[in-house]
């Protein structure tokens, strides 16, 4: 199976940390600071409705937008245009929200298990 994406536009992230001393207090401030590189755009909600299916060819984007802003509305008529899906993700009646971590690990893991499990 192919994997080389379509799209010629390359993205690479560098993020510089410096040593941080967990044991001296005045440093501990500094592990909070960590320096996080953001790429707009680059966020698009995105799996094909066969996405499970054994004649798609299973090529999949997920791209996962902030939890208060959500994708940019660039990435969102992208996920338009390319026949793409918003996707929810059901929680419990006292939970309103997911941060973006703990929602791509319930994606992904769902991802994994029906492409296991097909």
């Amino acid at each position: 199976m192919n994997h080389q994406s379509q799209y010629t536009n390359e993205c690479k992230i560098s993020v510089e940390c410096e040593a941080i001393d967990f044991l001296t207090p005045e440093s501990t401030d500094s592990a909070y600071r960590l320096p996080v590189q953001t790429i707009p755009h680059f966020a698009v909600n995105y799996i094909p409705s066969e996405y499970n299916s054994a004649e798609h060819d299973c090529r999949l984007a997920v791209v996962i937008g902030s939890e208060i802003h959500g994708v940019s509305p660039e990435a969102f008529h992208l996920v338009h245009l390319t026949g793409g899906s918003r996707l929810v993700i059901p929680s419990a009646d006292r939970i309103n929200s997911l941060n973006v971590l703990s929602a791509a690990s319930v994606l992904l893991g769902e991802i994994q298990r029906q492409f296991l499990c097909s």
